[in-house]
C-alpha cells in the first residue's frame, strides 16, 4: 500500500481488479511490478495517463513494455482523477477493454489527416453494425486546428460511432510531446480508442448565456475584433457592464478563465471558449477554434455548490457502465479553485458504485446524446464508459 498526498487530502491505493484502473505512485519498481502482475493475469494491453510532472516515466514504461510485449497507448495530462481526488503525480494504469483498438496518429499536415480518417474508417469497419462503439479522441492541446480535424473525422464516420474526448499537453500550454505507444511519443498527435460499448458517455459544463456579440475578424483560436473595434477592449467593456470587473493587461490571467466567451448554438448547450493569452495588440487567443463572424456570448461560471452539472452527467449517461473514464476541464478547475475537489468528489459520489477514473484535461469533446457532430468544448467534464 502506498500513500500520496495533494495539498491536504490523500490518495491510498491497494490492490484490486486488475481490469478496473489503478494509480500507481512515480515509482519504476511499482509499476514494473504491476506490469508483471497485470501479465501474470494475462492482460497485455494497457492504456496510460500519467502526470505532467512525471513525464519523465515515459521512455522507461516504453521500455518495459517492449520488454514484456505489452501493447500501450498512453497520454500526458496536468494532473490525474482517482479515487474522486484531483492527483499531481504518478499514473493511471487501465487494461484495454476487450476487443478495443488504439491508434497514434500524426496531425502535422492536412494529407496526414486524410490518411489518418482512413485509418480509422478502417478500423471502424472492424467491428459489426450491430455493435455500439465509443471514440475516445485524446488530441496534443497544440494543435491549432482540432476542430477541422473533428470535421474530417465526422465526414468519414459519420454516426458510426459515438464521439467522445479531451486534450492532453502542458497546463503551461508550452508544446511538449504528450500522446504516445511502446515505441512513440509525439507531440501534435492524436490517440484515437475505439471502444465496443452499448454505454452511452456524457459532457456538461453548466455555464450561463447573457448578451451577445459578433467575432468580426478571427484566425483559429485568435480574436481580433469584435463588432470590429479591438478585441481586448470590448471584451473588458463586456466583463464591466456584466460582472462589474474591471480587466487590464497586469490581472487579464487571473480573471479571463473566469469570464470565457460562449459559442451560441441553436440547441444544447454553448461552447466555451476560454481567453488564455493576451497580445500586444488587443488580440485574444482562446482554447478552440472561433470561426469569423461567429456569434458570441459571455458565459456566466458555473456556481460552486451547482449540482447542475452533474445532473446533466447522470442523465446522459445513466451510469450505466462499471467504470468510466473521467476528463475534468483545467480552465473549470482553475475558474472553482480549491471549490473543484468538492465538485469532483460529489460526482465521484453521484455515480457510484460505478468506478470513475481519469485526468485533468486542456479542451473536452463529445457529441449531442451520441449524434452528430462531435464539438470542442472547454470548462466541461466528459464521462466515457470504460467497461
Amino acid at each position: 500500500m502506498s500513500k500520496l498526498q495533494e495539498g491536504s487530502s490523500s490518495l491510498v491505493t491497494e490492490a484490486q481488479d486488475s481490469a478496473l484502473p489503478c494509480y500507481l505512485p512515480p515509482d519504476l519498481v511499482a509499476l514494473d511490478a504491476h506490469l508483471l502482475q497485470l501479465l501474470s493475469q494475462g492482460q497485455s494491453s494497457i492504456v496510460v495517463w500519467i502526470a505532467e510532472s512525471n513525464k519523465a516515466l515515459v521512455p522507461e514504461l516504453q521500455r518495459l513494455c517492449c520488454q514484456y510485449q505489452i501493447e500501450l497507448a498512453g497520454a500526458i495530462f496536468p494532473a490525474l482523477i482517482y479515487q474522486g481526488q484531483f492527483v499531481s503525480e504518478g499514473c493511471l494504469v487501465s487494461v484495454l477493454p476487450e476487443r478495443a483498438k488504439t491508434l497514434l496518429l500524426s496531425c502535422t499536415q492536412t494529407q496526414s489527416c486524410e490518411q489518418n480518417v482512413r485509418l480509422l474508417q478502417d478500423a471502424v469497419d472492424q467491428f459489426t453494425d450491430t455493435e455500439g462503439l465509443n471514440l475516445l479522441l485524446i488530441f496534443d492541446a497544440q494543435l491549432p486546428n482540432i476542430s477541422d480535424i473533428l470535421d474530417l473525422i465526422y465526414l468519414g464516420l459519420h454516426n458510426d460511432v459515438r464521439y467522445l474526448g479531451a486534450n492532453a499537453g502542458s497546463e503551461t500550454f508550452q508544446p511538449m510531446p504528450c500522446v504516445f505507444n511502446q515505441t512513440e511519443w509525439i507531440g501534435e498527435g492524436l490517440l484515437a480508442l475505439l471502444i465496443p460499448s452499448d454505454h452511452q458517455g456524457g459532457l456538461a459544463h453548466g455555464y450561463k448565456v447573457s448578451s451577445t456579440v459578433t467575432a468580426t475578424s478571427t484566425d483559429r483560436n485568435r480574436i481580433h475584433s469584435i463588432e470590429w473595434r479591438n478585441a481586448f477592449e470590448v471584451y473588458q467593456e463586456q466583463v464591466y457592464a456584466q460582472f462589474g470587473r474591471l480587466i487590464d493587461q497586469n490581472n487579464f490571467y487571473d480573471y479571463a478563465v473566469h469570464f470565457p466567451f460562449g459559442i451560441t448554438r441553436i440547441s444544447g448547450q454553448p461552447l466555451v471558449r476560454i481567453p488564455v493569452a493576451l497580445e500586444a495588440d488587443g488580440t485574444l487567443i482562446c482554447v478552440g477554434d472561433i470561426p469569423e463572424h461567429t456569434v458570441l456570448t459571455l458565459l456566466k461560471g458555473v456556481e460552486p455548490n451547482s449540482d447542475e452539472t452533474l445532473s446533466a452527467l447522470i442523465e446522459q449517461t445513466g451510469t450505466s457502465s462499471s467504470c468510466y473514464q473521467v476528463f475534468y476541464c483545467a480552465g473549470r478547475k482553475m475558474h472553482l479553485g480549491e471549490k473543484s475537489a468538492a465538485e469532483l468528489m460529489r460526482l465521484h459520489s453521484s455515480f457510484t458504485p460505478s468506478q470513475l477514473s481519469g485526468a485533468v484535461s486542456l479542451g473536452e469533446i463529445s457529441n449531442e446524446n451520441g449524434q452528430g457532430y462531435p464539438l470542442f468544448h472547454n470548462a466541461a467534464i466528459v464521462c466515457c464508459p470504460w467497461i
